[in-house]
């Protein structure tokens, strides 16, 4: 079961390193589609920008961990510009450290093995599905755009209008991310036996702190 759990939070961390987050302006008009802002907003890249997320794992030693992630570096591959993402989790080796990503247009590509991959398609219609591939053996997991317009509650704050990205390997193993506009990447939500989650606690973007403290 620990196994399943190293593996299970492995990905997390993939999902993870793939964040974000500036606080909503609750003085802003409600934001129904993402043309209406950017996906920058959704996704903000630049060094030094952490995030940092706390592990809801009832009745497990992984519960109220934290996990912390960070843009460290720039890096350019045939003239397109990536961001290096590194992630620190007690305990757990990531093998999803030196992720690398870019933004292209409403779309965020992940470069593995020296090839792009579209992983959130912030310009698909609700319901649209595509596949990626994930773990170790490269097995092609299935997502889909499930939500443009749910509310998210975690504990730096409550946000509106996120959009809900649904993985998808088997029924015992799937999960959903919630990327709130000004924010990023507030929540990850696991279908597992433990009912694994994980929310944003604390993010430093663009020289800025935001907590729930």
């Amino acid at each position: 079961m620990k196994n399943a759990l190293l593996q299970i939070i492995n990905l997390l961390i993939i999902s993870l390193i793939i964040f974000t987050f500036v606080l909503c302006n609750k003085d802003r008009n409600p934001i129904t589609e993402i043309e209406e802002t950017s996906v920058n907003d959704y996704f903000p890249l630049q060094v030094g920008n952490t995030w940092t997320y706390e592990l809801s794992a009832p009745g497990h030693d992984l519960d109220g961990k934290i996990l912390s992630v960070t843009i460290v570096d720039t890096k350019s591959v045939d003239g397109k510009k990536y961001f290096l993402f590194k992630s620190d989790f007690p305990s757990i080796e990531s093998p999803w450290d030196s992720a690398l990503f870019r933004i292209s247009n409403l779309r965020v590509f992940r470069r593995i093995n020296d090839k792009d991959y579209l992983w959130y398609d912030f310009e698909a219609q609700k319901g649209h599905s595509y596949q990626i591939p994930l773990g170790a053996s490269g097995e092609q997991t299935g997502v889909v755009l499930e939500n443009k317009d749910v509310e998210v509650i975690v504990p730096v704050g409550t946000f509106e209008n996120c959009y809900q990205f649904h993985f998808f390997i088997a029924y015992d193993h799937q999960w959903v991310e919630s990327f709130a506009p000004h924010v990023g990447l507030v929540d990850v939500s696991y279908a597992t036996l433990v009912g694994l989650s994980c929310h944003l606690k604390e993010a430093k973007i663009n020289n800025m702190t935001y907590s729930n403290k």
